[in-house]
Protein backbone atom coordinates (compact mmCIF):
# COMPACT_ATOMS: atom_id res chain seq x y z
CA UNK A 1 0.00 0.00 0.00
CA UNK A 2 1.37 3.39 -0.99
CA UNK A 3 1.89 5.73 1.94
CA UNK A 4 -0.57 8.62 1.72
CA UNK A 5 2.09 11.21 2.48
CA UNK A 6 4.49 9.90 -0.14
CA UNK A 7 1.62 9.67 -2.62
CA UNK A 8 0.65 13.28 -1.96
CA UNK A 9 4.18 14.54 -2.49
CA UNK A 10 4.55 12.46 -5.65
CA UNK A 11 1.31 13.83 -7.10
CA UNK A 12 2.57 17.35 -6.45
CA UNK A 13 6.10 16.85 -7.69
CA UNK A 14 5.64 19.75 -10.06
CA UNK A 15 5.66 22.11 -7.07
CA UNK A 16 8.86 24.10 -6.81
CA UNK A 17 9.65 23.02 -3.24
CA UNK A 18 12.92 24.91 -3.18
CA UNK A 19 11.03 28.20 -3.56
CA UNK A 20 7.81 27.38 -1.74
CA UNK A 21 6.88 29.69 1.15
CA UNK A 22 3.98 27.80 2.76
CA UNK A 23 3.55 24.04 2.92
CA UNK A 24 0.47 22.46 4.51
CA UNK A 25 0.84 18.70 5.02
CA UNK A 26 -1.77 18.38 7.74
CA UNK A 27 -3.37 14.91 7.95
CA UNK A 28 -1.32 13.34 5.16
CA UNK A 29 0.19 10.45 7.12
CA UNK A 30 3.60 12.07 6.96
CA UNK A 31 6.25 9.97 8.68
CA UNK A 32 10.01 9.67 8.80
CA UNK A 33 10.48 8.76 5.13
CA UNK A 34 8.47 11.79 3.96
CA UNK A 35 10.50 14.08 6.23
CA UNK A 36 13.68 12.59 4.79
CA UNK A 37 12.33 13.39 1.33
CA UNK A 38 11.61 17.00 2.29
CA UNK A 39 15.12 17.31 3.67
CA UNK A 40 16.58 16.59 0.25
CA UNK A 41 15.40 20.03 -0.89
CA UNK A 42 16.97 23.35 -0.01
CA UNK A 43 13.85 24.92 1.47
CA UNK A 44 15.47 28.31 1.72
CA UNK A 45 12.21 30.27 1.39
CA UNK A 46 9.89 28.10 3.48
CA UNK A 47 8.21 30.19 6.19
CA UNK A 48 5.21 28.05 7.22
CA UNK A 49 5.23 24.28 7.69
CA UNK A 50 2.11 22.51 8.99
CA UNK A 51 2.67 18.88 9.96
CA UNK A 52 -0.33 18.64 12.27
CA UNK A 53 -1.97 15.22 12.73
CA UNK A 54 0.50 12.94 11.01
CA UNK A 55 2.61 9.89 11.91
CA UNK A 56 5.75 11.60 13.17
CA UNK A 57 7.54 9.91 16.05
CA UNK A 58 10.67 10.86 17.98
CA UNK A 59 12.96 9.73 15.19
CA UNK A 60 10.88 11.64 12.66
CA UNK A 61 11.36 14.74 14.81
CA UNK A 62 15.11 14.07 14.78
CA UNK A 63 15.13 13.83 10.98
CA UNK A 64 13.15 17.08 10.77
CA UNK A 65 15.64 18.78 13.08
CA UNK A 66 18.47 17.85 10.70
CA UNK A 67 16.91 19.61 7.71
CA UNK A 68 17.81 23.14 6.64
CA UNK A 69 14.82 25.17 7.80
CA UNK A 70 16.59 28.38 8.66
CA UNK A 71 13.87 30.60 7.16
CA UNK A 72 11.02 28.80 8.91
CA UNK A 73 8.93 31.01 11.17
CA UNK A 74 5.92 28.79 11.86
CA UNK A 75 6.03 25.07 12.68
CA UNK A 76 2.98 23.03 13.67
CA UNK A 77 3.87 19.49 14.68
CA UNK A 78 0.85 18.97 16.95
CA UNK A 79 -1.04 15.70 17.22
CA UNK A 80 1.91 13.47 16.53
CA UNK A 81 3.86 11.18 18.87
CA UNK A 82 7.21 12.91 19.19
CA UNK A 83 7.33 12.66 23.00
CA UNK A 84 10.10 14.03 25.19
CA UNK A 85 12.83 12.75 22.91
CA UNK A 86 11.21 14.46 19.95
CA UNK A 87 10.86 17.85 21.63
CA UNK A 88 14.55 17.62 22.52
CA UNK A 89 15.41 17.16 18.85
CA UNK A 90 13.23 20.09 17.82
CA UNK A 91 14.85 22.28 20.48
CA UNK A 92 18.32 21.84 18.98
CA UNK A 93 17.29 21.74 15.32
CA UNK A 94 18.06 24.12 12.46
CA UNK A 95 15.23 26.55 13.21
CA UNK A 96 17.10 29.75 13.99
CA UNK A 97 14.25 32.06 12.85
CA UNK A 98 11.35 30.06 14.28
CA UNK A 99 8.98 32.15 16.36
CA UNK A 100 5.71 30.21 16.33
CA UNK A 101 5.74 26.60 17.56
CA UNK A 102 2.78 24.27 18.09
CA UNK A 103 3.42 21.09 20.07
CA UNK A 104 -0.09 20.23 21.23
CA UNK A 105 -0.97 16.60 22.05
CA UNK A 106 2.55 15.37 21.36
CA UNK A 107 2.96 13.16 24.47
CA UNK A 108 5.31 15.64 26.14
CA UNK A 109 5.81 15.57 29.91
CA UNK A 110 7.59 17.82 32.38
CA UNK A 111 10.83 15.95 31.63
CA UNK A 112 10.66 17.14 28.04
CA UNK A 113 10.01 20.70 29.17
CA UNK A 114 13.05 20.57 31.46
CA UNK A 115 15.37 20.10 28.48
CA UNK A 116 13.37 22.24 26.05
CA UNK A 117 13.67 25.47 28.03
CA UNK A 118 17.47 25.19 28.20
CA UNK A 119 17.84 25.78 24.48
CA UNK A 120 18.16 29.02 22.54
CA UNK A 121 15.21 28.22 20.30
CA UNK A 122 12.73 29.19 23.02
CA UNK A 123 14.23 32.67 23.35
CA UNK A 124 12.91 33.61 19.89
CA UNK A 125 9.39 32.28 20.33
CA UNK A 126 6.44 34.66 20.23
CA UNK A 127 3.83 31.87 20.17
CA UNK A 128 4.04 28.53 21.98
CA UNK A 129 1.26 25.95 22.23
CA UNK A 130 1.71 22.98 24.56
CA UNK A 131 -1.96 22.16 25.00
CA UNK A 132 -3.20 18.64 25.69
CA UNK A 133 0.11 17.39 27.01
CA UNK A 134 -1.42 16.36 30.30
CA UNK A 135 1.75 15.28 32.04
CA UNK A 136 3.48 18.65 31.88
CA UNK A 137 1.88 19.42 35.22
CA UNK A 138 3.11 21.95 37.78
CA UNK A 139 6.69 20.66 37.57
CA UNK A 140 6.86 21.54 33.89
CA UNK A 141 5.55 25.03 34.62
CA UNK A 142 8.22 25.44 37.28
CA UNK A 143 10.85 24.74 34.60
CA UNK A 144 9.17 27.33 32.37
CA UNK A 145 9.22 29.86 35.21
CA UNK A 146 12.91 29.25 35.91
CA UNK A 147 13.84 30.10 32.33
CA UNK A 148 14.52 33.82 31.91
CA UNK A 149 14.53 34.02 28.12
CA UNK A 150 10.83 34.52 27.42
CA UNK A 151 11.19 38.18 26.49
CA UNK A 152 9.56 37.79 23.07
CA UNK A 153 6.73 35.43 24.04
CA UNK A 154 3.29 36.93 23.44
CA UNK A 155 0.97 33.92 23.37
CA UNK A 156 1.11 30.77 25.50
CA UNK A 157 -1.36 27.89 25.31
CA UNK A 158 -1.40 25.56 28.33
CA UNK A 159 -4.90 24.17 27.94
CA UNK A 160 -5.18 20.61 29.32
CA UNK A 161 -1.67 20.35 30.73
CA UNK A 162 -2.48 19.10 34.24
CA UNK A 163 -1.90 22.39 36.04
CA UNK A 164 -3.10 23.11 39.56
CA UNK A 165 -3.07 26.29 41.63
CA UNK A 166 0.64 25.69 42.25
CA UNK A 167 1.47 25.78 38.55
CA UNK A 168 -0.62 28.91 38.13
CA UNK A 169 1.36 30.61 40.89
CA UNK A 170 4.54 29.76 38.95
CA UNK A 171 3.08 31.44 35.86
CA UNK A 172 2.24 34.49 37.93
CA UNK A 173 5.93 34.79 38.86
CA UNK A 174 7.38 33.93 35.44
CA UNK A 175 9.39 36.57 33.60
CA UNK A 176 7.32 37.08 30.44
CA UNK A 177 7.22 40.85 29.99
CA UNK A 178 5.49 40.79 26.59
CA UNK A 179 2.96 38.02 27.26
CA UNK A 180 -0.47 39.16 26.11
CA UNK A 181 -2.55 36.00 25.82
CA UNK A 182 -2.64 32.93 28.05
CA UNK A 183 -4.86 29.87 27.70
CA UNK A 184 -5.16 27.81 30.90
CA UNK A 185 -8.56 26.24 30.29
CA UNK A 186 -9.36 22.68 31.39
CA UNK A 187 -6.89 22.32 34.21
CA UNK A 188 -7.17 21.45 37.93
CA UNK A 189 -7.68 24.80 39.57
CA UNK A 190 -9.66 25.54 42.70
CA UNK A 191 -11.50 28.76 43.44
CA UNK A 192 -8.30 29.98 45.13
CA UNK A 193 -6.69 30.30 41.71
CA UNK A 194 -8.81 33.37 40.98
CA UNK A 195 -6.36 35.69 42.76
CA UNK A 196 -3.48 34.55 40.53
CA UNK A 197 -5.65 35.01 37.44
CA UNK A 198 -6.53 38.52 38.58
CA UNK A 199 -2.86 39.35 39.10
CA UNK A 200 -2.02 38.11 35.61
CA UNK A 201 -4.81 40.24 34.13
CA UNK A 202 -3.45 43.27 35.91
CA UNK A 203 -0.37 42.82 33.71
CA UNK A 204 -2.62 43.30 30.65
CA UNK A 205 -2.61 39.59 29.86
CA UNK A 206 -5.77 38.17 28.32
CA UNK A 207 -6.34 34.99 30.33
CA UNK A 208 -8.67 32.18 29.34
CA UNK A 209 -9.47 30.50 32.61
CA UNK A 210 -12.23 28.07 33.54
CA UNK A 211 -13.23 27.35 37.11
CA UNK A 212 -15.84 24.61 37.22
CA UNK A 213 -18.55 25.37 34.69
CA UNK A 214 -18.09 29.13 34.62
CA UNK A 215 -16.07 30.78 31.92
CA UNK A 216 -14.30 33.81 33.37
CA UNK A 217 -14.00 35.58 30.06
CA UNK A 218 -16.08 35.47 26.90
CA UNK A 219 -14.53 33.76 23.93
CA UNK A 220 -12.68 36.11 21.67
CA UNK A 221 -12.49 34.97 18.02
CA UNK A 222 -9.22 36.80 17.54
CA UNK A 223 -7.75 34.93 20.48
CA UNK A 224 -8.67 31.63 18.83
CA UNK A 225 -6.80 32.68 15.71
CA UNK A 226 -3.68 33.25 17.76
CA UNK A 227 -3.90 30.31 20.06
CA UNK A 228 -4.89 27.60 17.58
CA UNK A 229 -2.76 28.97 14.80
CA UNK A 230 -3.49 26.26 12.27
CA UNK A 231 -2.43 27.12 8.77
CA UNK A 232 -5.93 26.31 7.56
CA UNK A 233 -7.30 29.49 9.13
CA UNK A 234 -4.76 31.56 7.16
CA UNK A 235 -3.81 33.77 10.09
CA UNK A 236 -0.12 32.94 10.03
CA UNK A 237 -0.07 32.58 6.27
CA UNK A 238 -1.04 36.24 6.04
CA UNK A 239 1.58 37.30 8.53
CA UNK A 240 4.49 35.27 7.22
CA UNK A 241 4.41 36.15 3.53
Amino acid sequence: MVNKGRQYLAKNNNIDLENIVRLNLEKHNIGTSEIEYLNTFKLKNLRVLDLNSNAINAYGAYVLSQGEYNSLKYLNISNNKIGNEGINHIAIGHFKNLNCLHLSHDFITYEGIKFFVKNQLVDNLTVLSLSDNRKIEDTGIRYIKEHKGWGKLKILNLDLTGLSDVGLSYLEKASMPNLRELNILNNKFTENAKSSVDNLRKKNIKVRYKNGEQEEEKDDPDFDYYIDGYVSNNYYIKNYK
